[in-house]
């Protein structure tokens, strides 16, 4: 598998290849008034409205630093309900790709309970990288509040 790298601070993390989109440099989102701080924003990417999560701040509660190489991670989310999006992760330091086999992978020996989305880990020389897990990063009750659209229908 290939893994794209990215950093929360000082820590490095990598999501799969194959459940990413596209990568695309840092650009202005709209901010949504009453969300929560780990929302950027919403932007329109291709005609449909696509939420932006601050990664960094889901995950230790600061905001993503604009460093040139930050970038938005577009990438297939699959919410509770089965529906499937675009979701964008703003994420710092988007610099690298790593091939890598399943295998190598561990657990990480820490109770990430309330932080689902932070999978195994991988071994690189000193070096400790996190998988995150895309579908399992947002609460059911954001899910609702991003992805109204499944329910444009039936809503009053």
């Amino acid at each position: 598998m290939v893994l794209l790298l990215f950093s929360i601070g000082d820590e490095q993390y990598g999501i799969e290849a194959k459940c990413i989109v596209e990568v695309i440099p840092c650009i202005s989102v709209k901010r949504i008034p009453k969300t929560p701080a780990y929302l950027s924003g919403i932007f329109n990417f291709r005609g449909v409205s696509v939420p932006v999560v601050d990664i960094s701040y889901l995950c230790i509660r600061k905001h993503a630093q604009r460093y040139i190489s930050s970038r938005i991670i577009l990438v297939h989310y699959t919410a509770g309900s089965g529906s499937e999006h675009t979701l964008g992760l703003l994420a710092e330091r988007v610099t690298e790709t790593l091939k890598v086999d399943e295998d190598q992978f561990i657990p990480s020996g820490v109770d990430t309970e309330k932080k689902s989305f932070l999978g195994d880990v991988l071994m690189r020389g000193e070096q400790i990288i996190q998988r995150v897990n895309i579908d399992n990063l947002l609460p059911e009750q954001i899910q609702a509040r991003l992805f109204q659209q499944d329910c444009v229908v039936e809503c009053p």
